[in-house]
């Protein structure tokens, strides 16, 4: 068995397998014995079959078999002694499919392998920034207006203003239809038509075409007591007479206000009350700074690694093993993604790979990326108190049903793999704070996140 490679480019290479029949006759012979030990075969004892028969049953495709897992382990190997930084799967070319197994003397079998150029990555020779966002003072008091908007603070005002709540009788006198608790939030109501509901005091009737009023179906159905679908169906003039007017009042900026919206002793003035709520906002934004930080740090990966791939040979392949799930057009598209995709995983390998005593994954980092995924099954309702039910299910999620539970530790583990090189990352890399404004922050993530 000979092996011959040839380079085409610094991302492209051929290589030919060669194996003539002294390379595989001895393992054919063995399988085809130990298949007539245990062939059953009509007219004969199970295992007591000639072999000559076996042979001109079953010999072509033992051939077959043994030929195919000899050239793929040999293509293994020869990666793996070479340290080839194959990228996809070797690609088999045409003339594979013309070889004769039984007749041919030598068997040539040829690969088109696509490689990432070699590359070399220094942390500490790497700066980046993280972008820290810090509300402005009017952020801060728009901030503030919207948890005193928040508060239970109802009164019931006699004459109607945009924004009011109001409750009362919905009736057409055509189809005798009476909604007897009508709710109308003016909120909900197209700006086109709100001047309709404005000014009235208790015991004003109001005529309206009823679908000319809300926003939504969805509004209207809120407003008549129906559903949406029997909303959607109504029309014509309708009569609305004002029963109640609920306007919800601002929270006076009293310690009690303090003291719910922070918790107690908190802040004792409005100064104190306005830094604590800069302080929780730029906590708010934290997610966002580290996802940009991530970001930035990948670029700078990316441009100091400067990894070439063999990008039409990529496409090629990624269409093969789709097996024409996505056409070319598609491919072509998501192809950019894809790459930088490959390049980070290319990057988080060698890292990973060269500081092995300092980035391991352990179980438990794979149950975390579980609970994750379980907390964010519940969304803002929230998971207080329920950290040994999320535990449980977490761990359920990567051991019960076979198959899942398989794919699932795979997933897992490769997130806490990408998390664990991360934080090693963010460790050895230069970081300088900036501190930027919310429009600042959105021009330079847009940027940031573009491909």
């Amino acid at each position: 068995m000979t092996n011959s490679f040839e380079k085409q480019s610094s991302t492209l290479a051929h290589l030919t397998i060669s194996i003539i029949k002294a390379d595989y006759q001895s393992a054919v012979d063995k399988k085809v014995k130990e298949t007539a030990k245990k062939a059953a075969i009509k007219g004969f004892r199970p295992g007591h079959a000639p072999i000559g028969l076996i042979q001109k049953m079953y010999g072509n495709s033992i051939l077959f078999e043994e030929v195919i897992d000899l050239v793929n382990k040999n293509l293994t190997e020869y990666i793996k002694e070479n340290n080839l930084n194959v990228v996809g799967d070797p690609l088999p070319a045409d003339d594979n499919s013309k070889l004769d197994f039984v007749n041919d003397q030598q068997l040539d079998f040829k690969f088109e392998l696509g490689l990432s150029t070699d590359f070399t990555v220094d942390l500490s020779h790497i700066t980046v920034e993280k972008l820290s966002i810090l509300p402005s003072d009017a952020q801060v008091e728009e901030a503030i207006e919207d948890m005193r908007g928040k508060s239970p603070n109802a009164t019931h005002p006699e004459e109607s203003e945009k924004d009011d709540f109001l409750f009362g009788i919905m009736r057409q006198e055509s189809t005798s239809f009476e909604a007897l608790s009508s709710a109308i939030p003016l909120s909900n109501v197209k700006e086109s038509s709100v001047f309709k509901f404005l000014g009235l005091e208790k015991g004003s009737k109001v005529t309206f075409d009823i679908q000319t009023i809300f926003e939504t179906n969805k509004y209207l159905a809120m407003a008549t007591g129906v559903s949406e679908e029997i909303a959607e169906t109504l029309v014509g003039d309708f009569e609305f007479e004002l029963v109640d007017i609920t306007r919800n009042g601002k929270a006076e900026l009293n310690q009690e206000f303090f003291d719910r919206t922070l918790g107690e002793g908190k802040a004792s003035n409005m100064e104190e009350y306005k830094v604590a709520v800069k302080e929780i906002m730029m906590s708010n934004y934290e997610r966002e700074t580290q996802a940009a930080l991530a970001m930035s740090t990948q670029s700078e990966l990316l441009k100091q690694a400067g990894i070439e791939l063999p990008d039409e040979f990529l496409k090629k392949w990624l269409g093969q093993i789709n097996e024409g799930k996505f056409s070319a057009e598609e491919i072509e598209k998501d192809y950019p993604i894809f790459a930088r995709n490959l390049r980070l995983d290319l990057i988080n390998g060698s890292i990973a790979e060269s500081n092995k005593e300092d980035i391991k994954v352990e179980f438990e980092d794979i149950v975390e990326e579980s609970r994750k995924q379980v907390r964010g099954y519940f969304g803002s309702y929230g998971t207080t108190g329920m950290e040994e039910f999320i535990d449980k299910m977490a761990r359920d999620q990567i051991k019960k049903g076979e198959k899942n539970a398989q794919e699932n530790m795979r997933k897992f583990m490769d997130l806490a793999f990408k998390n664990k090189v991360n934080e090693f990352i963010l460790t050895k890399v230069n970081i300088v704070e900036k501190i930027v404004n919310t429009d600042e922050f959105t021009t330079i993530a847009t940027e940031l996140y573009k491909i």
